[in-house]
């Protein structure tokens, strides 16, 4: 019901070694939003330490995006058609139930621009925030071909199975975290 304000896309390249290793050569990453201001930023890196610069550039789009999302404008004024629909809706537009006592009829906006969106019931409202976890808003990072191949690049860098102590272990990077088995196919 309510899309996420910014995701990321992004693909590793690699060539293969005489001696048929893998070897990364550099990456690529596309932010999308619905702020056509933020909107398809592209970042290519190639060079020597591909995912340690990926996850550092990952984790830049973050701090920045957060940034973003953290602002909050005032609902801008609305029109005389917006008013007129708000006014007359008896409905929340997200749950459509009936407005009530307990859950009222506000003006849902986007903090980003201020723009008015639609007329919700305070409880909805409450809920359409943007997902976080932490302190961190919630950025989906898709992956061209993670399930098959690029993602074994970021768990060999993630993954030490001389620090495990048990069979399943937790490790993190900055603000990333990988969960793997210590006898991980790509270690």
């Amino acid at each position: 019901m309510f899309p996420v304000p910014f995701a990321l896309y992004a693909d590793f390249e690699s060539f293969i070694t005489p001696s048929e290793e893998h070897v990364l050569s550099g990456f690529c990453c596309l932010r999308v939003s619905q702020f056509p201001q933020y909107d398809h930023k592209i970042h290519t890196y190639s060079g020597d330490n591909v995912v340690q610069e990926f996850l550092k550039y990952v984790t830049g789009e973050q701090t920045e995006i957060d940034s973003i999302l953290l602002s909050d404008h005032s609902i801008n004024p609305l029109t005389d058609r917006e008013r007129l629909a708000h006014n007359a809706a008896t409905i929340c537009s997200t749950c459509e139930n009936k407005f009530t006592e307990n859950s009222y009829k506000v003006h849902h906006r986007c903090h980003v621009t201020g723009k008015y969106i639609a007329p919700v019931c305070n409880n909805c409202n409450l809920q359409l925030k943007n997902r976080k976890f932490g302190n961190k808003s919630f950025i989906p990072l898709f992956m061209h071909n993670a399930r098959s191949y690029d993602s074994h690049f970021i768990i060999k860098n993630l993954h030490d199975p001389s620090k495990c102590k048990s069979p399943s272990h937790t490790h993190k990077f900055g603000k990333i975290s990988s969960r793997s088995n210590r006898q991980h196919p790509f270690s």
